[in-house]
């Protein structure tokens, strides 16, 4: 019951051992250091890698959205009555890209007296291009981002046959709902 009033003994330990698990511990700490500094680098750069994807694909979906916020303004100042026209589109993806695939697929029917069972097995692998580390899935087409609104401000928006004008031909180039357009007049400097 008063375990913790007897006497304790204690061994000595030699400085020379204990050099030896001074030593060992340091190598282990040492070696973890290394794997967690040189260890992780494969993940840095394929890190590295998405993050240049995803912005290289921001700047191709700014720039998409730009060059047709030019045209889109060049276009609808030719309406008659529209006046001076600048737009705003915005989209809800950064576009696709549809690559090739081989597929192959086996089937495969048993009998037996009682059953029948037949079992289909689909294989698809991506075509690519390319050799080492510098192949590329082949891209069959690419879909370009969808809007999903457009802001049109116009000076000659104040007249309603102008603005339905308007209103038609953006519905038409973007395929959108009535909804997500909207039709403005303000005044352009």
């Amino acid at each position: 019951m008063f375990g913790f009033l007897k006497k304790r003994e204690y061994v000595e330990i030699e400085p020379m051992q204990m050099n030896k698990r001074n030593k060992i511990l340091i190598l282990v700490i040492i070696a973890a250091i290394a794997i967690l500094a040189f260890g992780g680098t494969g993940g840095d750069k394929t890190r590295t890698e998405k993050t240049q994807k995803t912005a290289s694909n921001e700047y191709l979906t700014e720039q998409y959205i730009a060059e047709n916020e030019k045209r889109l303004d060049e276009i609808l100042s030719t309406v008659q009555g529209a006046g001076k026209v600048k737009t705003m589109i915005t989209v809800e993806s950064a576009g696709e890209k549809v690559i090739a695939v081989d597929k192959k697929s086996e089937s495969n029917q048993q009998n037996d007296s009682e059953k029948t069972s037949k079992t289909a097995k689909q294989e698809q692998t991506a075509i690519l291009y390319g050799s080492g580390s510098e192949e590329k899935p082949f891209v069959v087409k690419e879909k370009p981002p969808l809007p999903s609104g457009v802001l049109v401000v116009a000076t000659g928006a104040g007249d309603e046959s102008v603005r339905l004008e308007i209103y038609e031909a953006v519905k038409a180039l973007y395929g959108i709902s009535g909804h997500r357009i909207k039709i403005a007049k303000g005044s352009i400097k």
